[in-house]
């Protein structure tokens, strides 16, 4: 056994402090700090490589082997630094005798970071539910309800998209729809990418379930649409200590006007002879001025609107709906200004 003495030595400690700061997962605050502690050594022959010393004050047999702190653990008094280097040096009057230094550094564990967020913009065709209003030849708007520009509308009720035959437009018109589109990353420990791993199919192309807050902004349930799988990269990390990790990244569409739904005016040519059900049959709408000449409104019960009734607009749910709040990335907590 080539150590004959080890021992941690007080002169010579220090601490050093930078104008750099790391936040943490629960949104605390690290100011990056590096310590250093002393050993001091004696071998019992003149001839051991700093090497076979470092393996012996680590692994080694007491009384001196295995004192050593190993790299990747915690300072005792700084619960964020964590050892990362040693440096063993020989004396140059003795090379019986030497001091190891053992450094450690504020290095947090990557996969206790926090997620961050990223807002972009984006746009889709989407077709028109309805107007807010009509405008008349002479640039006036004529409010739904205010005049007979289209029969029976009550007020405030969405006008009808249609041509001056009253027949809609087919196909239908459309407008560019602005959306917000939030971007997330986030490294996640193998066992919580594991997790969602195996529910993934749970949440493609899923609009939220319930409401879901994101920096303090809270989004209505069916408001976010995640369009695609997150991405997710393999890394190895051995600042700390040896592990891997998944660094992914998330995408999703918001928008809280429209939502994700489907919105279609009810309309036809027919109706139910009893309200919502189907199994009774139909007969076809004749109006007092014959066959009509474009659909006509429905009470979305199947029947033909009454005389002043207000537009249904049937709504139609075509993605399915997750719990945005049990993904790896959630919570992502309010920024602090």
């Amino acid at each position: 056994m080539p150590l004959v003495f080890l021992d941690e030595t007080w002169p010579n400690q220090r601490s050093s402090y930078q104008t750099q700061f790391i936040e943490l997962a629960d949104s605390t605050v690290e100011q990056v700090r590096t310590h250093s502690r002393f050993y001091v050594f004696e071998t019992d022959t003149h001839t051991e490589s700093t090497e076979r010393i470092r393996i012996e004050a680590t692994t080694g047999a007491a009384p001196w082997g295995n004192i050593l702190p190993l790299l990747g653990t915690v300072h005792p008094d700084d619960p964020a630094a964590f050892a990362n280097a040693y440096n063993i040096t020989k004396n140059a009057e003795s090379s019986y005798h030497g001091q190891i230094e053992v450094v450690y550094s504020t290095q947090p564990d990557p996969t206790q970071l926090p997620a961050r967020v990223s807002y972009g913009r984006g746009a889709l065709q989407r077709a028109f539910e309805g107007a807010k209003a009509y405008v008349l030849p002479s640039g006036a708007e004529d409010l739904p309800g205010s005049s007979a520009a289209y029969p029976g509308l009550a007020a405030g009720d969405p006008y009808p998209i249609t041509a001056s035959n009253y027949r809609p437009f087919i196909p239908g018109p459309v407008d560019t729809v602005n959306f917000r589109i939030l971007t997330v990353t986030k490294n996640l420990s193998l066992g919580a990418w594991h997790t969602y791993f195996l529910a993934e199919e749970s949440y493609r192309q899923a609009i939220n379930l319930t409401a879901w807050a994101v920096r303090g902004r809270t989004f209505a349930a069916g408001k976010v649409y995640m369009p695609d799988l997150p991405s997710a990269e393999e890394v190895f990390d051995g600042t700390t200590v040896p592990q891997k990790y998944m660094k992914t990244t998330w995408v999703f569409w918001i928008d809280e006007l429209r939502g994700w739904s489907l919105k279609l005016l009810d309309a036809g040519f027919y109706e139910l002879l009893v309200p919502d059900a189907p199994v009774s049959g139909d007969r076809e709408i004749i109006l007092p001025t014959g066959r009509p000449t474009q659909p006509v409104r429905l009470d979305g019960h199947g029947q033909q609107l009454g005389a002043g009734g207000v537009t249904v607009y049937l709504e139609y749910r075509v993605r399915q709906r997750a719990e945005f709040a049990d993904l790896p990335i959630s919570p992502l907590p309010a920024l602090v200004p």
